[in-house]
């Protein structure tokens, strides 16, 4: 199983994907797989702040250039791992189900509505569906960051209807 760093606006967490700690995000700008395994024993919380503007993170062109300055995980490293079997699919379901986890706790801290609205059950496979559905149809998003393809991915398959 291999281990995410997840950067958020106020804290990072070192954790394996199974383990996640969401208490005081704001929102998720980054993930980034690591080489090592830490124990949850080992994990910490440091003070470390990504530089990913509001714009970086929504717009594919910026986005792409952030991903190139910060060696963030990409569209096509998630479209590897999301296409491949056992521990990689794994820890694609448990990124994806991370990102969306921290967006929805850091969108109402901010004040606003999340731009998508996942149904009450919804399953690792059919996010990972949702996700290769959406890469497959924009390729332009192979180079942006992962967490820009699925928070995209997510208000393309499933906007909210007044």
């Amino acid at each position: 199983m291999k281990p995410w760093e997840l950067a958020v606006t106020r804290m990072t967490f070192r954790c394996t994907p199974f383990s996640l700690p969401f208490r005081n995000t704001a929102a998720i700008v980054l993930m980034e797989r690591k080489r090592q395994t830490p124990r949850v024993s080992e994990m910490q919380a440091t003070n470390d702040v990504s530089d990913l503007t509001d714009r970086e993170a929504y717009d594919p062109d910026a986005s792409r250039a952030a991903a190139e300055r910060e060696q963030l995980m990409s569209g096509e490293d998630l479209r590897k791992a999301c296409s491949s079997s056992g521990s990689e699919w794994s820890a694609c379901g448990a990124f994806i189900r991370g990102v969306i986890t921290a967006y929805q706790a850091g969108v109402p801290r901010a004040g606003g509505e999340p731009p998508y609205c996942l149904p009450d059950r919804y399953f690792a496979f059919e996010w990972t569906h949702d996700i290769l559905g959406f890469l497959e149809a924009n390729p332009h998003f192979n180079d942006a960051p992962a967490v820009s393809v699925v928070l995209f991915a997510m208000e393309a398959e499933h906007p909210c209807v007044s």
